[in-house]
């Protein structure tokens, strides 16, 4: 296992995949505002991913 600092997001990944998402999309609003709302978006949805899993690996030992 890799040690505790090793990047588990990229950020400039993400902000690559939102800017083609709004270009594909032809989203019009702020694109920085947005980006910012959309990423601590994901910071929740991750924990809540990361709980989910805990929970479905600990019910199967």
């Amino acid at each position: 296992m890799k040690d505790n600092t090793s990047e588990i997001i990229n950020i400039k990944e993400i902000k690559q995949a939102f800017n083609e998402f709004v270009r594909e999309n032809h989203i019009k609003q702020p694109q920085k505002k947005n980006f910012e709302a959309f990423l601590r978006f994901l910071e929740i949805d991750f924990y809540d991913w990361i709980r989910e899993n805990l929970r479905s690996y600990f019910r199967k030992e």
